[in-house]
């Protein structure tokens, strides 16, 4: 089971750092249309405003394949761990981890 336990750790901390990723980018997009905003108020024919837009875009796309790739690395944890639940081989430690996964 150590070497078992260890795969399923590092799935566990794949998917925990990719739901961080999408986060920290669905935080950077709001941040981003604020500052979009502000700027359009301001200077309407402002160059940046051109340039944030672009970022803007590029972030949201980023974000998208993020969320598909939690969703992909998520199911392929679930069919990893259903062996394990259906044995009761799973320690509370890597329970706590599966449950903290947002």
């Amino acid at each position: 089971m150590p070497d078992e336990e260890k795969k399923l750790r590092i799935k566990i901390k794949s998917v925990q750092r990719l739901v961080k990723e999408r986060n920290h980018y669905t935080r950077e997009i709001e941040k981003m249309r604020n500052e979009l905003n502000e700027l359009k108020e301001h200077d309407p024919d402002d160059y940046d405003i051109k340039k944030k837009e672009e970022i803007l875009e590029e972030t949201i796309i980023t974000r998208e394949t993020t969320k598909q790739l939690v969703t992909k690395f998520t199911e392929e944890l679930k069919k990893h761990i259903v062996p394990y639940l259906e044995t009761g081989d799973l320690s509370e430690e890597i329970i706590d981890e599966i449950n903290s996964i947002e």
